[in-house]
């Protein structure tokens, strides 16, 4: 297996996709690239192969924690780069809990590097953005931009659930709990920790990112903004649970 797509972000050929060896080459340039590999079950190994082409240096550790199963958010200095674990909402539905898909990221001065099991909708965005010729052209940036797109998702279902919070909380009020309501509620807890769960720890994530030594002050800045909208999706988070518990209060005791 090779890479499954990339783009160059650096003139002269900023925004031309590329793919196989050509794309490989572009990333062992001296020209910024960004490459995406899948860290499906069944791609892994080939995975693995690829990056012990592209990034020698990278240690075993940190090969297994880009292509791993588990993978809570964080970011890491390793070696002339960093590894970073982010969480994206999922495009279709977060009832079955929250689960949020992963999304691996190794990024240093040349390259970007990034892995993911499942379809990850920024990176989508990413994509248009880079191949329209609007998007990022250093490392900085591409972080910067990527976890904006993740952080307008995150708040984008943080207002869904609110408004589906409260709905039910009205129509609790209106009289007795229906089935449907006592499923609502606890379909809506379900989400609302699940979502939680992950955008908690990436916080901590982004605080760390920000601070890494390959992020110029610049968009140091402007990651501070994005962890500051994730500090206050995990109020509202909490707030929301609050709500949820009452309101469940409310069902077993009607």
């Amino acid at each position: 297996m090779t890479a499954l797509y990339g783009y160059t972000l650096s003139a002269p050929r900023r925004g031309e996709r590329l793919s196989g060896a050509a794309l490989e080459s572009a990333c062992l340039s001296s020209d910024l690239a960004w490459a995406h590999l899948s860290a499906e079950p069944e791609d892994v190994a080939d995975a693995q192969t690829w990056l012990a082409r592209v990034l020698p240096e990278l240690d075993p550790s940190t090969v297994q924690a880009l292509t791993g199963a588990g993978t809570r958010p964080r970011s890491v200095h390793v070696g002339q780069g960093a590894m970073i674990l982010l969480r994206d909402v999922p495009d279709e539905t977060i009832e079955d809990g929250g689960d949020m898909p992963s999304l691996r990221l190794y990024v240093d001065a040349r390259m970007v590097i990034s892995l993911s099991r499942r379809p990850v909708g920024a990176l989508t965005v990413q994509s248009e953005r880079i191949a329209s010729g609007t998007g990022a052209v250093t490392t900085g940036a591409f972080l910067h931009d990527l976890v904006e797109i993740i952080a307008e998702r995150i708040d984008t279902t943080v207002d869904i659930l609110t408004r589906a919070t409260d709905t039910l909380e009205d129509a609790l009020d209106d009289g007795r709990p229906t089935k449907d309501e006592r499923q609502e509620a606890t379909r809506l807890r379900r989400a609302v920790l699940g979502l939680r769960r992950h955008v908690s720890p990436q916080r901590d994530a982004l605080e760390a990112l920000r601070l890494l030594d390959l992020v110029p002050k610049g968009e140091r800045r402007r990651l501070a903004e994005l962890h500051d909208r994730h500090v206050r999706a995990v109020e509202e988070l909490d707030l929301l649970i609050q709500r949820l518990v009452l309101a469940r209060e409310g069902i077993a005791g009607a």
